[in-house]
């Protein structure tokens, strides 16, 4: 952990210290230069399944790796889909090793604090440079486990550490008592009813959120409008100014991004999280494919918690039915679930009953999470019964309904649906943060219709197979049973494979 000290003279010789502990973004090259950092941990080990000379050429020039790894590298990539059980729980990237290590090599690497350290896999030709080598995965280190005095297993997690940081370091200072070191709000597209948080003592003054409000809509106090002219947003756009003390609690509909309460598209929402987690190794392309193919105006995100950027990304990304993965490089990739006998293009693959090791195994998928709801237009804060005034003219019962819930609106899709799939009628809603009933209406309808036939999982293992393939692609598997003798196309939903031992495992859905 680093802090950044920083010493300016002012005209009347105050001498003004501030420290940046990594609560406020920083503003201008010096200030991002003070920026919180963590732990470093500098080039703990080499190793490999032979032992192995990098060449003259590469860089480092002839570095040792020792060859202790056996039997290879797993590695595991996965995407998640809300329907299926315990999505929200599916890693989306890891790896898993053993060493064989008899001399102790890696003693004091097991004792060490290394939790976190970058880890880069790479595949050589035998005999080939560190250079010519091709990118495996990038992961970081969860743990070391001395598992006998010869073996030691290595658990790695997926590479992006930003996922894990809060999407805000930002507080309130102790001169708010009601509100000090609460974290400052997090708006991202068009949310409704975002609370004003008074600042001074008569609450004419409330703050909103930590960057700038594109657009103010509706400022109600206990539930009623507010008339123009009784308030304005401060110069920051982030604080609002009320002419007179009001009543309270006033909450806000504000947008992000523009006018008309425009929500934030898929790309302008991820833009601005990993704006917010200086994270640049993202997928822009995948984005903006899924903003294309859906059409849909966009989302709103609030939270008053500092929340990790992994748990925004989990309540934002499954509104699409998409998931976020880590190809080799490192980067997060974004692929959605869709069906996959409607796919246009080339296959990833065409696996039959002869590509094989071992039995094929074969599930149903029961959707457990299925609904045929959808609730959209979040809520920032849902009022109760007492914060309302009593006029039942100016707030009508629609309306005290509408913002005492989290959610302004449901949707319900009647497409048909396969019998397995029954329970849907009576499942709850599944809380979307589309801002527009359209949008909510058109991936509901899209949800439901995937399963108006039976769903299966397949679990498949193959060797030696040279297959390029990722999360969420598209191929044809061919089978003697389970109704699979024509051929079928299915998603690929997770991806263990060990480009050592060539051993490839999927499971496919579909």
């Amino acid at each position: 952990m680093a802090y950044r000290f920083a010493v300016s003279i002012a005209s009347d010789t105050t001498v003004r210290c501030i420290v940046n502990a990594g609560r406020w973004p920083a503003r201008g090259p010096a200030a991002r230069a003070g920026w919180f950092s963590g732990t470093v941990h500098h080039d703990l080990a080499k190793l490999s399944d032979v032992d192995y000379l990098s060449s003259g050429s590469d860089t480092p020039a002839h570095a040792r790796y020792e060859g202790l790894i056996a039997e290879g590298v797993t590695t595991f990539q996965s995407v998640s889909f809300w329907p299926w059980a315990g999505s929200e729980e599916v890693p989306v990237a890891g790896a898993s090793l053993r060493v064989l290590d008899s001399a102790g090599l890696l003693d004091a690497l097991a004792l060490a604090d290394v939790n976190g350290a970058d880890v880069v896999v790479r595949q050589a030709e035998q005999g080939g440079t560190a250079a010519s080598s091709l990118p495996v995965g990038r992961y970081r280190l969860e743990r070391v486990e001395v598992l006998d005095n010869l073996t030691k297993a290595l658990t790695l997690r997926g590479s992006r550490a930003t996922l894990d940081e809060p999407i805000t370091r930002a507080v309130f200072m102790p001169n708010v008592p009601a509100l000090a070191w609460s974290s400052v709000p997090v708006v991202i597209g068009a949310v409704g009813s975002v609370p004003a948080l008074p600042v001074n003592s008569d609450g004419t003054v409330s703050w909103l959120c930590d960057t700038p409000v594109a657009e103010l809509g509706a400022v109600l106090d206990r539930g009623d409008a507010m008339e123009p002219g009784t308030f304005e947003l401060a110069p920051d756009s982030q604080q609002l100014i009320m002419v007179s003390p009001p009543v309270g609690p006033v909450v806000c509909d504000v947008s992000s991004v523009g006018p008309d309460m425009q929500p934030a598209t898929l790309v302008q929402a991820l833009r601005e999280i990993f704006r917010r987690a200086d994270e640049g190794a993202w997928s822009l392309e995948d984005a903006a494919a899924i903003d294309a193919a859906t059409g849909y105006a966009g989302i709103g995100y609030y939270t008053r918690e500092s929340v990790s950027v992994r748990e925004v990304l989990s309540a934002i990304l499954p509104s699409y039915g998409a998931w976020w993965w880590e190809d080799a490089e490192g980067v997060l990739r974004f692929s959605r679930v869709t069906d996959p006998a409607a796919h246009v293009g080339d296959l990833a693959f065409d696996l039959s009953e002869d590509d094989l090791e071992g039995d094929l195994v074969v599930t149903p998928d029961l959707a457990p999470n299925l609904t045929r709801r959808m609730a959209y237009r979040p809520n920032a804060q849902a009022l109760g019964a007492g914060d309302f005034v009593t006029d039942l003219v100016d707030v009508p019962a629609s309306r005290r309904a509408e913002l005492s819930s989290l959610y302004r609106g449901q949707v319900y899709s009647a497409l048909p649906l396969a019998p397995q799939y029954a329970h849907a009628d009576a499942a709850d809603p599944f809380s979307s943060v589309f801002w527009r009933k359209e949008d909510a209406q058109a991936e509901i309808d899209r949800v439901v219709g995937l399963y108006a036939v039976p769903r299966m999982v397949c679990q498949v293992r193959a060797r030696d197979v040279d297959l390029s393939i990722s999360p969420g692609q598209v191929g044809k598997f061919t089978h003697s049973r389970y109704g699979l003798h024509a051929g079928r196309l299915m998603i690929v939903r997770s991806l263990p494979r060990n480009p050592v031992t060539g051993e490839i495992s999927m499971v496919l859905w579909g």
